[in-house]
């Protein structure tokens, strides 16, 4: 059994690296591709997916992957840095020629990071439930700032354990 200690350790660690609203970004990124196949509009969505990609993989840039190996708790985050580039490439090749069937296929890659990254939600969300229930520590919380600097507060879900 983890101490308390441990756990809070774990914990941070676990948010130094927790991107706070990236499946609203990765949908965000979804409405510009599908507003440039659907819309007539002259709005430029592709400078506007460009500014919440670069936002992405600037924060997985940033991520010392060296340093988390062999922990199952940020193994979601090395399968995400993987499709995460995929779907940069493949966003890359729908500007050139706007289409469906490419589409489709950004939305699905979209849809597996989402709910990968979920996992690593679920692993963060989890950890601070673990600290909660030892004495003293009922409403542990932790706070994370977005990439526009609001804060919020964890956990975020209801203990499930």
């Amino acid at each position: 059994m983890q101490t308390v200690e441990d756990l809070i350790l774990k914990a941070n660690h676990l948010a130094k690296y927790y991107y706070k609203g990236f499946g609203n970004a990765i949908c965000g990124c979804n409405n510009q591709i599908e507003a440039i196949v659907y819309s007539k509009s002259e709005r430029d969505y592709g400078k506007i997916f460009s500014g919440i990609i670069s936002r992405l993989e600037k924060h997985y840039d940033s991520i010392n992957f060296e340093d988390l190996f062999e922990r199952k708790e940020f193994y979601p985050i090395f399968i995400v840095d993987e499709l995460l580039k995929k779907y940069s490439d493949e966003s890359k090749i729908f500007f050139k020629n706007p289409n469906k069937n490419k589409m489709k296929e950004i939305f699905n890659i979209g849809k597996s990071i989402v709910e990968i990254g979920g996992k690593y939600d679920e692993y963060f969300n989890n950890t601070l439930w673990e600290i909660r229930n030892f004495s003293g520590y009922e409403d542990y919380q932790m706070k994370i700032k977005d990439y526009r600097g609001l804060e919020f507060i964890f956990p975020n879900m209801p203990n499930t354990s």
